[in-house]
C-alpha cells in the first residue's frame, strides 16, 4: 500500500520547481542575448568588408578587359548605370552595366543607409568605399582605422 501512494504522489514538477527554471533559463538568456546581437553585426561587417573585395576584383577585371587607361572617378554602385559612366565616352561593346559586372547590386549590410562607391586611377588601381552624405569610409584596399568596419 505504501507502494501505491509514492506513485500516485510524483506526478510531475512542483510550481516552485518550474519557477526556478524559468528563471534560470531568463538570466541565461539575458547573458547570452548582447553576445548574440554583437556576433550579428561582426557578421554584417565581415559581409561588407567580402563585398568590397568581390566587386574590387570584378572592377580591375573589367578594367583590365576593356583595356582601359583613363581613371574612373567616384560612382556609387547602381545597377541601371554603367561601370564607366564618369569617364569619357566608350564604344557601346565595353559599356556594360554595373549589374553585369557585379553580377547585382551589392548591398551594405552593417548600416544600410550607406551606398557602396568605387573608383579606378588610371592605372588600374581600384578602392571601394561606403558613403553616406559626405561620410566616405575605405573598405577596399585597406579598412579606414576607426571604423565601424574595422575587422
Amino acid at each position: 500500500m505504501k507502494r501505491e501512494t509514492k506513485r500516485r504522489n510524483n506526478k510531475g514538477f512542483s510550481l516552485v520547481e518550474l519557477i526556478i527554471v524559468i528563471a534560470i533559463m531568463a538570466i541565461l538568456a539575458g547573458i547570452l542575448a548582447p553576445q548574440f546581437i554583437k556576433y550579428i553585426n561582426k557578421s554584417r561587417v565581415s559581409t561588407d568588408i567580402q563585398n568590397a573585395q568581390q566587386m574590387a576584383t570584378a572592377l580591375s577585371a573589367e578594367f583590365a578587359d576593356t583595356e582601359r587607361t583613363t581613371a574612373v572617378t567616384q560612382q556609387t554602385v547602381d545597377p541601371a548605370k554603367a561601370w564607366d559612366d564618369a569617364a569619357e565616352t566608350v564604344d557601346n561593346e565595353n559599356h556594360r552595366s554595373q549589374e553585369d559586372v557585379f553580377g547585382g547590386e551589392p548591398k551594405v549590410k552593417a548600416k544600410s543607409d550607406y551606398k557602396f562607391a568605387y573608383e579606378v586611377s588610371a592605372s588600374g588601381v581600384v578602392n571601394v568605399y561606403v558613403i553616406k552624405d559626405s561620410s566616405k569610409i575605405t573598405l577596399y584596399p585597406e579598412v579606414t582605422a576607426g571604423s565601424d568596419w574595422d575587422k
